[in-house]
Parts: C-alpha cells; sequence; structure tokens
C-alpha cells in the first residue's frame, strides 16, 4: 500500500500541520515527484485540458504585492524552475517573499494534434488571469524557462495589440532565444529530419518526445549537428548529488509534441536568417508577434557554455525587446546555467552589463561583454532584488491558497506530473 510523503513546515515559518504533496511511492524507480523533483510545497488551483496552474504556499509572513508565473518549456517538464529542494529557483523566489505560480503543461495525445502555439498562449492568458483573480491585484510579472520565453513574450504581444499591456508588471526570460539568426550562424534545419517529423507527426497526430527532439537537426554545410545529443553534462559542479540525478532526470523527461505545435514551431526556426533583428510574420490568437512593442522592463540569462546555441543569440533577443532589458551571462548550458542555488555558490560568478540592453547602448554581443562586469555569487539573488523592485509593495501573506472561486484542487506537483 502505497503512503504519501509528508514535508514538515519550515521551523522558521512556525509550527503546523505537515503539509501533504500527495507524493506516492515511484514504482518505476528515479526521482520520485513532490519529495525529490517538484517538490517546493504548494497546490493547483486551477486545471483544463491544457494546463494545470500550481500556487505555492508562502515561506514568509510578507509577500510582495505582484505575483510571478513561471511558464515551463513547450518540450520538457516545467521542473527544472523546481528542481529538487535547495536547488529550485521557484522555492528561492517563494523563500524571497516572492508569490509564486507555475504552469504544468500536460503530455499531450492524438486527439490533441491540432493544439499549436495559439493554444498554449490562450492557456497562458488563462494562467494570467487566475492569478490576478487570486492575487487580488491587476498585474503580475511573467518568467519564461527556455521556450516558456517564446509564449512569455507572444502573450506580452497579444496583450499589447488589444491595449492591456499594463497586466504585465515584468518579465524574465531563462536561456530563452527569440532571434535564432545569431544563434547558429551558417546552420539551418536540417530539411530531411524536418521531413520525416512532419510525415510522424501527420501520420500519429503528435510527435513521441525523442521523435521532437531528433527533428531539430542543424546541418552547417555538410556536417549535422544534433541538439538533442547533448546531454546537460555541464551538470554545474555545485550541485548536489540528489539534483544532478534530478537533473538527468528532467532533460530525459520530454513531453509529446503536437502535429501543429510542431510546425508552428518549425515555421519560427526555418526564419530567414539574413533578416536578424526579426521574428518571421507570426500571429497569436489573431494578432502579430512583434517582440519590439514589449516595453515592459525585462531580465535575460543567457548560458555561456552551451554547446549549441551561442550566448550571443540571448544579446540579441535582449536587443530585439522594445523595453530595457538586464542581459547576465551565467556559465553552463542552457539547463545548468539556470541552475545556480546561491548556498551552494561559492567561487560562482556571472557577467553583467553596465547598461540595460538596447540597440543605442552596445554596438553588439562583443561590446556588451567588453563591458560588462564580474559579480561574484549566484544570480538567483540578482533576479529577486530585480523582481522585488518591480513587484509592488509587500502586504501581509495570504492564510491559504486559492481564492475567488479558485480552491486548491490537487497537492503540488499536481496530477499532470505525477499520474
Amino acid at each position: 500500500m502505497s503512503t504519501p510523503v509528508f514535508i514538515p513546515p519550515d521551523p522558521a515559518i512556525g509550527s503546523g500541520t505537515p503539509f501533504d504533496t500527495g507524493t506516492r511511492h515511484h514504482e518505476g524507480g528515479g526521482p520520485v515527484p513532490g519529495r525529490d523533483i517538484a517538490a517546493t510545497p504548494g497546490a493547483v488551483v486551477l486545471r483544463t485540458p491544457m494546463c494545470e496552474l500550481l500556487q505555492y504556499l508562502p515561506q514568509t509572513d510578507e509577500v510582495h504585492d505582484v505575483a510571478v508565473l513561471v511558464v515551463g518549456p513547450l518540450a520538457h517538464r516545467y521542473y527544472l524552475a523546481d528542481l529538487a529542494p535547495r536547488h529550485s529557483l521557484v522555492e528561492h523566489l517563494v523563500r524571497s517573499r516572492h508569490q509564486v505560480f507555475a504552469l504544468s503543461w500536460p503530455d499531450p495525445g492524438p486527439a490533441e494534434r491540432g493544439r499549436g502555439l495559439d493554444a498554449y498562449v490562450a492557456a497562458v492568458l488563462d494562467a494570467v488571469d487566475a492569478c490576478t483573480r487570486i492575487t487580488r491585484r491587476p498585474r503580475i510579472a511573467l518568467l519564461g524557462v527556455r521556450t516558456g520565453g517564446l509564449l512569455t513574450a507572444a502573450v506580452q504581444s497579444h496583450l499589447t495589440a488589444i491595449g492591456s499591456d499594463d497586466r504585465i508588471a515584468a518579465s524574465v526570460y531563462l536561456a530563452t532565444v527569440l532571434d535564432r539568426s545569431a544563434a547558429m550562424p551558417g546552420f539551418r534545419l536540417d530539411p530531411g529530419a524536418i521531413r520525416t517529423a512532419t510525415e510522424i507527426a501527420a501520420r500519429d497526430g503528435v510527435l513521441e518526445g525523442p521523435v521532437a527532439a531528433r527533428s531539430w537537426t542543424w546541418r552547417h554545410g555538410g556536417e549535422q549537428v544534433r541538439p538533442y545529443e547533448v546531454v546537460p553534462a555541464s551538470v554545474p559542479d555545485l550541485l548536489a548529488e540528489r539534483a544532478r540525478e534530478a537533473l538527468r532526470h528532467w532533460s530525459g523527461d520530454l513531453l509529446r509534441m503536437p502535429a501543429a505545435l510542431h510546425a508552428d514551431l518549425v515555421a519560427l526556426a526555418s526564419a530567414d536568417a539574413a533578416r536578424p533583428g526579426t521574428i518571421p510574420d507570426t500571429t497569436v490568437l489573431g494578432t502579430p508577434l512583434q517582440p519590439r512593442r514589449l516595453t515592459r522592463d525585462a531580465y535575460l540569462v543567457a548560458a555561456a557554455d552551451d554547446p549549441v546555441q551561442r550566448w550571443a543569440a540571448g544579446y540579441r533577443t535582449a536587443e530585439l525587446l522594445g523595453g530595457p532589458c538586464r542581459m547576465v551571462l551565467a556559465g553552463g548550458d542552457r539547463a545548468g546555467a539556470l541552475l545556480v542555488p546561491p548556498d551552494r555558490a561559492s567561487g560562482v560568478s556571472f557577467r553583467v552589463g553596465a547598461h540595460p540592453v538596447t540597440a543605442e547602448a552596445y554596438a553588439g554581443p562583443d561590446d556588451w561583454l567588453a563591458r560588462s562586469h564580474e559579480q561574484p555569487g549566484s544570480w538567483w539573488d540578482d533576479l529577486t532584488e530585480w523582481l522585488g523592485a518591480r513587484s509592488g509593495t509587500l502586504r501581509e501573506a495570504p492564510p491559504e491558497l486559492g481564492g475567488r472561486r479558485l480552491h486548491p484542487l490537487f497537492p503540488a506537483p499536481g496530477t499532470y506530473l505525477t499520474r
């Protein structure tokens, strides 16, 4: 008989009933959701066929007025942002007096073959509505992880087009690339790999995770480059073994990709590389995707050591945004660079620019690098300070999760991850 796993409350918060994560023994072995991975206490407060919205339990007496919504990647599970206890950005934000929500995507099947970019953008908008209802505040900050940053930009672009951009207080992009012209100069998607994946998607309705990953094979002349073969072996030395195992598990925890989403992402990635600083003519929910119109303050983390995606692509993405963007350059690949727990970051540093990234401030990525400076410690602390300045005043932490007819439905990490 399987039994729940209980996490006792932090003594610094006070006594109380231990929080039941709802986690059961993991029959297949490996890390246990809710205990070893995605373990920050919280609950599902909204569940739809498109997503589960998690709200995390406050761990401080006061919280910032404006909440943070974590938008996970499209191909992987969301918990890179909540990897493991003491190695979780979500946990760090919660303990830094932020109200935090996160989106968990389901694993689609053939019946969801028609789910394209529009469906995922609409799901984020639904989550924004739910977060602002629960917090009783009109604005929220978005934090996009990898391709979750594409959704973050698309949501803002749509809200700007309909005159509602004031709903977003600030945006964070973690290892996100919107302008691929600088990502891999001279590289192009392998047409054979794309054609094969497209044929499979048309036949089956979805691409299995490994098949979808293999479709992103690039060519540089006669050479093939396969990003999916790059395992996050650049797992930072500062991670504990428990977190290393969690990251290896996350790397292989792929979601299926609906045929329509695959087609939309291929169209974006196949943009004419001769048009740097643009996104191909794309619409989301009937409005154009125009990053230049995104004027809210932004924060972007680029990976310094990724073997596939050059950090300069992160700079070009920051430059593409319409508002000021604080960019930091962190060591590691697109996964490892995001995992820098401050209490294990002795001897670690990151680079930050002298000014927000704009076309007027710098002549390009090399100029940014030459004028940047090294800052010791973890960029997690830098981010929480930056977010705190844009998250309104402090107020008393809510006594319970949910609110305004949105009640806790399941313990975190929710049914999409544990069933």
